[in-house]
Parts: structure tokens; C-alpha cells; sequence
């Protein structure tokens, strides 16, 4: 069976609203309907810095320690106490330390024997030393009977020389024949006369010449040509 329509009565004759007594109908924003997206939130202020402890925190520890480096470098260092102890102390032990050690004495310094030197001398020049001593006949030219001949030696400046001719007769005692002494730039000579009758042919002439303890000799031929023999 189907349920009869409502009854369409005549609307109600209550106060019209906004009359009457009681509150007036609240004009709210339409109730939320199932379904639809909550409304957004208004946007949110941020806190000011000193309400935030991560920065507030970490700032009022620097401060402190900015104002500790501060006072610390204003008031200087600490006075020590630690000198006038020492200083006191050392002066109190001095006078004991002296007083219980005995009294040294130094042993007498004898006097050293002073040396005496003789005055330095300069020393001499020493000459150089002598040349070897050399003898050599440089000239003994070849000469006939009756004829002079000149026989020239070399040796050391100031050599003692003597010259020995030799013939088949036997040693020469010809005049110009004596012993002689060397030149200052070593050069001796002899000059004499050869005999009519001297042997022709090479006889040894010698010459011994000394210095010192030196002594040497030098021999050559002299030639003796044949010239006739003259009387």
C-alpha cells in the first residue's frame, strides 16, 4: 500500500524573522558540506629573533666570552708572589751557607822564571853556488918550426890553470908557458914560441885548471908543421 502524500497545511503564522523576541539568526559562513575542501588557514607570522633560542642562545655565549677577553685584557696579569719568595729566601740562606763554610785561602803563586831570548839575527845571504867547474882549449891552431903559437882556454872565473906541452924531446919549458889565473868571464890564454928543431908532428897539449877542492883538465893536439928546420 502506498503511504498517503503529507498534508499541505497552511504555512505557519509565526513572527517573520528578525521580529519578535529571542536572538536574531546568526549570519556565519554556510555550514562545511561533506565532500568539499577545508577553507585555507590565514598565513602565519614568524617570530622575531630574540624569541628564537638557535640564534639567542649561541649569541649570548660569544657576548660573555667578548666581555671576559675584555676585563681580562683591561685588569693585566695577576701580580706574582712568587719573586719576593724566592728573593727572600735566598737572602735568609746566604748568610747561613757563609757561616758554616770555613775560610778559604789561596795557595801562593810562585813567580815563573822568565826566559830570555837572544835578539833574532837576520840571516846572512847565502852566494849562489859556484858553476860546475869545466876546462875546454877552444883554440890551438896548427904553427911551423921557429913559429909562435897561442893556445885559448875556457873555464871558471878565477880558476888556477897551468898548461903542460908535451914534444918528443919532452915537456916545453918555453917562455909564456906559467901558470895563470882565469878572467872574470873565464877565459885564459898562453902564448910562446915553437923550436927550430922541434920534431914535426901532433903533440898533447894539457891544461889543468882548479877551484877550491875542484879540479879538471882538457887535452888537444898541437900540430908542429916541418918548415926546413931552420938554423
Amino acid at each position: 500500500m502506498s503511504s498517503p502524500p503529507p498534508s499541505q497545511g497552511p504555512p505557519s503564522q509565526g513572527p517573520p524573522p528578525g521580529q519578535g523576541w529571542g536572538p536574531p539568526p546568526s549570519q556565519g559562513p554556510p555550514p562545511a558540506q561533506w565532500g568539499a575542501p577545508p577553507p585555507p588557514r590565514p598565513p602565519r607570522r614568524g617570530r622575531p629573533w630574540y624569541q628564537r633560542p638557535r640564534i639567542v642562545i649561541p649569541a649570548a655565549i660569544v657576548g660573555l666570552l667578548v666581555v671576559f677577553v675584555v676585563i681580562g685584557a683591561l685588569a693585566g696579569p695577576p701580580p706574582s708572589t712568587v719573586k719576593p719568595s724566592v728573593t727572600i729566601a735566598a737572602a735568609t740562606v746566604a748568610p747561613t751557607i757563609e757561616a758554616t763554610l770555613p775560610p778559604t785561602t789561596a795557595p801562593p803563586t810562585t813567580a815563573r822564571p822568565t826566559t830570555t831570548h837572544p835578539p833574532s839575527t837576520a840571516p846572512r845571504p847565502t852566494r849562489p853556488a859556484p858553476p860546475p867547474l869545466r876546462v875546454t882549449i877552444v883554440s890551438l891552431p896548427a904553427t911551423g918550426q921557429g913559429n909562435a903559437v897561442t893556445a885559448t882556454v875556457r873555464t871558471a872565473p878565477g880558476a888556477n890553470c897551468a898548461i903542460d906541452v908535451e914534444y918528443k924531446s919532452g915537456p916545453s919549458h918555453a917562455a909564456g908557458l906559467g901558470p895563470k889565473t882565469a878572467s872574470s868571464a873565464g877565459a885564459v890564454s898562453w902564448t910562446w914560441l915553437v923550436g927550430t928543431r922541434t920534431t914535426p908532428g901532433d903533440w898533447p897539449v894539457t891544461v889543468t885548471c882548479s877551484t877550491g877542492s875542484a879540479s879538471q883538465s882538457d887535452e888537444r893536439d898541437l900540430t908542429v908543421l916541418d918548415t926546413g928546420k931552420p938554423e
